[in-house]
């Protein structure tokens, strides 16, 4: 049973389910706190929608390198093609929406320039996030980095081995390196933030890689089992969330990783899941899927963070209602990335898909 990846609606409900809890739980942040902000904001946190980004994001690189790797040789050059065909889906934007906040920003105050140039080459979180500037780009620095080094440990394993034993060798690294570097921090400060670090959370990605190994070397399992692992995957992702709250501390070296795990178990069901029968529903899906990216980079800091504080001040009418105020949220969000999309983003992969050799 093959399953193709290209456009899977499944994978499409996935990312839009990913983008929608980050825009929830960002969208509390411009209504008045009181008790059911509260209650929908711990609710929205059971469900980490960045972690699913990750799994999501190994799982699809995952496949493309598995081709790489096991169905032909990868070399450096395949190498620099892959490279060049994910900086040129994630830079652009991402250096758009950035270089616009930081001049806004600048108007504002300022701040040493190292810390502006860390958020270009993705060093701003490595161990610690450097300042509150942009703090979604955290998330980020961990996939471009990810994209980066583990195919060139997949192309040193192959010096020494085959090509399945490299891909998995490689997923070991990243996996039990995040779980190595978490002890060791919180050996040394347990009021570290380990999600928002670089070295603590590559693995979350790997698990990813992991799961797009797993269906091609046990298709027929991976599908077979698909409901009992889904089931599975909610009710580890509901323990453990549970356990984050009531357990020790160090219960966190675990739960990135089991977090992890738990998404990658939905995949199997997720992947073979067709919305396709639901038209309308389709449509959204696709929708939110195609601007996830765009949505997830310019609501925070680029909405919340300048725009309505901006209207706020010029317009003292809007904060009599904060409904308007919630709703004004969503529209902005999504006219500017209608305008980035169409006459930015868009146009940008459909160079890259004309003049990068495909390595898909």
């Amino acid at each position: 049973m093959s399953i193709s990846l290209e456009r899977n609606s499944g994978l499409d409900l996935m990312r839009s389910v990913a983008i929608l809890i980050v825009l929830l739980q960002h969208s509390l942040f411009v209504i008045p706190r009181n008790k059911t902000t509260q209650f929908l904001s711990e609710i929205f946190n059971f469900f980490d929608g960045v972690s699913i980004f990750f799994v999501l994001s190994g799982f699809l690189i995952g496949n493309i390198l598995i081709k790489e790797t096991i169905l032909k040789k990868m070399d450096f050059v395949s190498l620099m093609i892959f490279w060049k065909r994910r900086w040129l889906r994630t830079i652009p934007s991402y250096y758009l929406i950035l270089t616009i906040v930081l001049i806004i920003s600048l108007f504002e105050k300022k701040q040493d320039l190292i810390i502006y140039v860390s958020y270009y080459t993705f060093l701003q979180n490595v161990i610690y996030e450097l300042a509150a500037f942009y703090p979604e780009a955290w998330s980020l620095s961990i996939e471009e980095w990810f994209y980066f080094l583990f195919p060139i440990v997949i192309l040193a394993f192959l010096k020494f081995g085959k090509q399945y034993q490299s891909l998995l060798f490689s997923v070991l690294v990243f996996i039990l390196l995040a779980l190595i570097f978490r002890l060791i921090a919180l050996e040394n400060d347990t009021a570290i933030d380990l999600r928002k670090s670089l070295i603590f959370r590559m693995d979350a990605i790997a698990f990813g890689v992991l799961f797009a190994y797993l269906k091609f070397k046990y298709e027929s399992i991976f599908f077979e089992k698909k409901r009992v692992l889904f089931a599975f995957g909610i009710l580890l992702i509901l323990i453990i969330s549970f356990c984050k709250y009531f357990c020790s501390t160090y219960f966190l070296i675990f739960f990135y990783s089991l977090e992890a795990l738990s998404y990658g178990l939905m995949l199997p069901f997720i992947v073979n899941f067709n919305t396709k029968k639901i038209k309308k529903l389709n449509k959204i899906f696709f929708y939110f899927s195609t601007r996830s990216y765009l949505l997830y980079l310019t609501n925070l800091s680029l909405v919340i963070g300048i725009i309505l504080p901006t209207l706020k001040k010029t317009l003292p009418i809007m904060n009599q209602n904060s409904l308007f105020f919630y709703l004004l949220f969503w529209v902005i969000n999504i006219a500017i990335v209608e305008v980035i999309y169409h006459f930015f983003e868009r146009p940008i992969l459909v160079w890259r898909d004309k003049y990068v050799t495909h390595v898909t």
